[in-house]
C-alpha cells in the first residue's frame, strides 16, 4: 500500500504549520506592542486574561495536544507531550497557576514549584524529541528553548526590582515564549501524526 504521506510531503506539511504558528506569533506580538503605544486596550495585551492573545495562546495549546496525542498512536512518549500541551490549555482557561500562586507564597511558586514542573515537561519533551529527526526534532527542541524562556522569565519577574528589569520586556518575552511553545510544538507534532496516519493505513491493508 502507497503511503498517503511519505517523508517528503510529511516535511512540507511540518514547515508549513511552523511558518503558519510563527508568522502568528509574531503578528500577536505587533498588536501587543502597537496596543501599549496608543489605545492601552485590556483586549489586545498579551499579559491580559480572558482575550484575544490569551485565547491564541490556549488554541495553540489545544491544537499542539490534540496533534501530539495522535502522534501518540506511533510513538507512545507523544501521549505524555499532548496530555502536558492539553494541561496548560486548561490553565490557560482556568488560570491555575494565578490561582496557586494566590495561595502559595509567590517566591516558592515562582522560583521553586513552576520550575520544578518546567524540569519535568523538558525531561518529556527531550524523549520525544528523540522519536523524531530534521524539522520535527528542531521544532520540539525549539518548543523546549521557548519553554525555558518562558519559565525563566516568569522567574525573573519576581526578581525583577531588584534586577531592575524593566516589567513591558518581560511581560513581551514570557509571553512571546509561552506562544511559541504552543505552535512550535503544533508543528513538532504533525510529522509523526502523518507518520502514524500511514502506520494506521498499512495494518488495514
Amino acid at each position: 500500500m502507497t503511503d498517503l504521506f511519505p517523508e517528503p510531503a510529511r516535511r512540507e506539511w511540518t514547515a508549513r504549520a511552523a511558518k503558519a504558528g510563527v508568522a502568528a506569533v509574531a503578528v500577536l506580538v505587533a498588536v501587543h506592542v502597537l496596543d501599549r503605544l496608543t489605545v492601552e486596550s485590556q483586549f489586545l495585551d498579551l499579559n491580559g486574561e480572558q482575550n484575544l492573545q490569551s485565547w491564541a495562546s490556549t488554541f495553540a495549546f489545544s491544537l499542539a495536544g490534540i496533534l501530539a496525542l495522535g502522534a501518540g498512536l506511533e510513538h507512545r512518549i507523544w501521549l505524555a507531550v499532548g496530555a502536558i500541551m492539553l494541561a496548560l490549555s486548561i490553565d490557560d482557561v482556568a488560570m491555575l497557576h494565578e490561582r496557586m500562586e494566590e495561595h502559595v507564597d509567590g517566591g516558592v511558586a515562582l522560583l521553586l514549584i513552576e520550575p520544578l514542573a518546567a524540569l519535568a515537561v523538558l525531561a518529556v519533551f527531550a524523549l520525544a524529541a528523540r522519536t523524531v529527526h530534521g524539522l520535527s526534532r528542531a521544532l520540539l527542541i525549539g518548543g523546549l528553548v521557548a519553554l525555558v524562556v518562558a519559565q525563566g522569565t516568569s522567574s525573573a519577574g519576581f526578581l525583577r526590582d531588584e534586577l531592575d528589569l524593566p516589567l513591558a520586556l518581560l511581560v513581551v518575552v514570557e509571553e512571546t515564549a509561552e506562544l511559541l511553545v504552543g505552535v512550535l510544538v503544533a508543528a513538532a507534532a504533525v510529522d509523526p501524526l502523518l507518520a502514524a496516519v500511514d502506520a494506521a493505513g498499512r495494518l488495514r491493508g
